[in-house]
């Protein structure tokens, strides 16, 4: 017996006709037709399919989240272990926003960088 709690999200779906139509067609036949494209999709992870693998880890475990590696040093040259919470939520932040090229503050420094790395 799997000791893992199982939660699932659910979501509701409002006027979306293929949504609808599709669940319809997946619970026909007392979703027997859910269960063989679940079983296609374990047998061609089998095969080596890497997307079906994939899909399959992303179904079990959630999708992994993104991460991002940063090493700074701040004006004044503290290592950025040493730069307090608050400092650094406002250095990332101007980071990611440097980016996606949206909210750099170019303005103030000139050159397109978030002000607290110049």
């Amino acid at each position: 017996m799997n000791s893992r709690p199982h939660h699932r999200k659910v979501r509701q779906v409002v006027g979306q006709p293929f949504y609808d139509t599709l669940q319809r067609a997946l619970k026909e036949g007392d979703g027997q037709k859910l269960r063989q494209i679940a079983d296609k999709l374990v047998a061609l992870a089998i095969e080596g399919e890497e997307w079906a693998v994939k899909e399959i880890a992303n179904r079990l475990d959630g999708k992994p989240r993104e991460s991002v590696s940063i090493e700074a040093t701040i004006n004044d040259n503290r290592p950025i272990e040493q730069v307090p919470d608050e400092q650094l939520g406002d250095l990332i932040t101007g980071l990611l926003a440097a980016r996606s090229g949206a909210g750099a503050d170019e303005s103030a420094t000139g050159a397109g960088e978030p002000r607290s790395l110049q």
